[in-house]
Parts: C-alpha cells; structure tokens; sequence
C-alpha cells in the first residue's frame, strides 16, 4: 500500500507533513502522483476522503487517532468536511497555475463562505474541531488558504483562526508568511486619550442593563396596550441564514451513452448522459473501474446542479455517484423500474419540479460529506435513506462506504 501525494498540489508539503512527519508513514510507502489518493495493489482511489479512511484504519497510537479524528465517527465527519473545503481550493489553486487569467476562481466566494462558518461556529480561536490539539484538517486548510495564489483575498476571521492554529507544534514547518497580525486601530477622542476596550465583565454587565431597559419598555407598551406585533424577519434574510442540507442537492437517475476515453487524461472517460429532459456531457474518473461496455445504456445517479467544471479542457456538467472503500470503487444504481430523470430523495424531503440552481462549491462539499452508506450497504445522507419512488437506493456489496 502506498500513499499519493499530488505533485503540484498547493497543499502536497502539508499533506506529506502529516502522513510522514506526524503519522510516521514510512517514506517508501509514499509516492508521487496526479492527484492524492491510495494505492492498493494495482488499484489506485483517488482523493483525499480515501486516504483519511485507510490511515484511520492503520493508526495505532490514541495521537495519531485524534489528529486523524478517528476517536468517533462523529469527530471524523466534522474532519472530513474541512478537509474537502481544503481539497476544493487546492484543485481551484492548481487550476489557477494551469489556466491562468483564464480561470475564474472560486477562492474569493470560499474564502467569504469560510470566515462565515468560522463566526458562526465560534470557530475564530479554536481548532476547526474543537479539540485540545490541532487535526489534520487544520494543517490541510491552513495550508490550502495560504498557499491559494488568490490568498491576499483571505477574509478577517480566518486570518485571526490561522494566528491561533499555527502556534501549534504540528504546523512547526508548514507556517505561512502570509498569516498577519490583525491590526489594531486606536480610536481617539476629542481630549486625544487612547480608546480602552471594555472588559469582559463590563461587557456583560452593559449587555444586561440593555436587555433589562428592553423588558422595562416591552412591559410599558403591553399596560398601554400598544404592544406592536413582531416584526417578520425578510425572506432574504431567512433564506441567508438556512444552512444548505440534502434537499438542495439535486440528484436523478442518470443513463450512460456514448462513453469513450477522454483524448488528454488516460484515467477519464467523457459520457452523454441522459438525464430525462436533457443530455449533458460529464467527465468521470472511471477508467480504473468499469470498462466502457460495462457503463454504455447502464443507469446511475448524478448530481444535476453542480456548477460546469473543465476537467482537462472538457466542461463536465455532473457528476456520478460512487460508493469507495480500500478496495473498491462501485456506481450508485437506483432500484429496478427507475428511469432517466427520476429523483432520489431523502427522508421526508420531496422531489423538486423542475432542476434546482446551482449550489456553491463550498455548500455543495459541505452537504455531499454526509453522503454515505450504512451497515446495510444502503445510501444515506447522515441518518435519512435515499429512496427512489418509495424503494431504497442500495449496494448490499459496499457497506459503510463513503460515497462522493
């Protein structure tokens, strides 16, 4: 078994930090490659997800498991949801050395979305998982923000949590240059005297005094019976604040036609799929796993509002579902009768009418890590069963696999 690090990945030192310098992979069982991934045998399983689940399940030392989030399954959800964010700039990053002004990057949106989630996850003076120490998600999205060539773009919040995380011993050689201070402004007033900052407890107490007036006022309008009736909350507002979930990925059955290699990448094939209403063209790292014969006129399940994406100079507009292990890679097929354009929904959630917009890369990986399935090989998202018209979505033969 051997380790892959992508060789002109902004994050490939950061990530051979962690397997050899604080995992203690040995040297001969990493290699260089295209893309970060294992290899098993003569099967390589490309991404970063793939290579977490295998050094989980070969750590045996109670550090090496909490750096990996392996102490609970709960812990390793939350690791590989940054971790993906970390993965989705480095591929942004290598796409903006290989294009160049041509590419238009997604740093700034994920750097906006990332301060974001750091504020309102308290997360601004903490480990991204709320641990003593620093995980691998950490060092992987510290290095993955840092080395970004769009880095200069890095908001506030995520600046202030980089200062916090690297003061500790694992980042000792992966520290940025680009990581500042923030700056701190010294208010004056009119008599010239520097602003002093309130204390905590004065904080508190001023915060008190407020809401105590507030309720002083409210009661004061109740007994004149001039209590006004609360204000509704703008629906932009509303719609801001709700955290993407499963119903804002749009998932059908797709069907392969016309599958053949792709002319500038030995590992990808370029397929029509027909998705119901329309036909789009899709680029999948299949190569490895399934020969041509073995997907032409088969169904599958695609992801039908990622953004297009050019993969080595053809724009895919999907992507198909595949449940992974250390040793397999194996499509998600609905159940018998499901047709091209059917949904798949989960839980109590309904089918959409018509296809959905588009999803931010950021919230797309947010929601797609929680894909995966159960002990009974059936496809999940968190607790709830992907099911097409009443009958469950099912690979009896890939149980506990992580699906992407």
């Amino acid at each position: 078994m051997q380790y892959l690090i992508q060789s002109h990945s902004p994050i490939a030192a950061a990530v051979r930090h962690a397997v050899v310098d604080i995992l203690g992979v040995a040297e001969n069982a990493v290699a260089v490659s295209g893309d970060f991934g294992v290899r098993v045998g003569e099967k390589d399983y490309f991404g970063l997800l793939p290579m977490l689940c295998t050094l989980r399940k070969n750590v045996k030392k109670e550090e090496a498991k909490a750096f990996l989030g392996a102490e609970s399954a709960l812990a390793a959800t939350g690791v590989n949801q940054w971790v993906n964010i970390a993965s989705l700039l480095s591929a942004d990053a290598a796409e903006c050395q290989r294009a160049g002004q041509s590419h238009r990057s997604l740093a700034k949106n994920v750097f906006s979305e990332l301060d974001a989630a750091l504020e309102s996850g308290n997360l601004s003076k903490s480990f991204l998982a709320s641990t003593q120490r620093a995980t691998i998600a950490d060092v992987l999205l510290y290095a993955a923000v840092h080395n970004h060539p769009e880095h200069a773009a890095v908001g506030p919040v995520t600046m202030q949590w980089s200062n916090v995380v690297h003061q500790d011993a694992y980042f000792a050689t992966v520290k940025s240059d680009h990581v500042t201070l923030p700056e701190k402004k010294e208010a004056t007033s009119k008599g010239g005297s520097a602003y002093v900052k309130p204390s905590e407890e004065e904080i508190a107490r001023r915060r008190q005094e407020k809401e105590k007036a507030k309720l002083e006022k409210e009661k004061l309008k109740a007994a004149e019976g001039k209590t006004a009736a609360p204000k509704e909350e703008p629906k932009s507002k509303k719609n801001a604040a709700k955290s993407a979930d499963i119903s804002d990925i749009d998932i059908r059955v797709g069907k392969f036609t016309n599958v053949r290699p792709h002319p500038d990448a030995d590992r990808l094939y370029i397929e029509d799929m027909d998705i119901g209403s329309e036909v789009r063209t899709i680029v999948s790292g299949l190569v490895d796993h399934y020969k041509v014969e073995e997907l032409n006129d088969s169904l599958c399940l695609v992801i039908c509002n990622m953004k297009p994406k050019p993969l080595k100079g053809v724009t895919s507009q999907g992507m198909v579902l595949c449940a992974s292990n250390e040793s397999h890679v194996r499509l998600v097929r609905p159940p018998a009768g499901a047709k091209p354009g059917d949904s798949i929904v989960f839980g109590d959630f309904t089918a959409p009418t018509s296809f959905l917009e588009p999803l931010s890369g950021n919230k797309m990986t947010e929601v797609l890590s929680h894909l995966h399935t159960d002990g009974e090989g059936r496809l999940a998202w968190k607790e709830l069963i992907g099911k097409h018209s009443g009958a469950e979505v099912s690979l009896p033969e890939m149980k506990n696999c992580v699906v992407k």
